[in-house]
């Protein structure tokens, strides 16, 4: 399936390189939002639980963001570690 992706080159940074029309077009065609259409509308999971779903993951992965947040700097010497073969 044909696809565009609908972020620009950078996180956080527009695409402005693309005409509006372009972004529009392809959004409508966003493999991941036809998924989700599909699934509701053949009865396999409500919106209401989609929408829970997505909450769990956004609490896991902001909570991993917390983790490594807080976490302390390694030390220098792992810098090099898991690169080469150890001994």
């Amino acid at each position: 399936m044909p696809h565009l992706s609908l972020q620009g080159p950078l996180l956080g940074r527009p695409d402005e390189l693309r005409a509006e029309e372009e972004k529009q077009f392809w959004a409508k065609r966003d493999p991941l939002k036809a998924f989700e259409r599909d699934l509701v509308s053949d009865g396999l999971v409500s919106a209401d639980e989609l929408r829970a779903i997505e909450k769990e993951i956004d609490a896991e992965v902001q909570d991993c963001v917390d983790f490594a947040l807080n976490a302390p700097e390694p030390d220098g010497s792992e810098l090099t570690r898991y690169i080469w073969a150890e001994d």
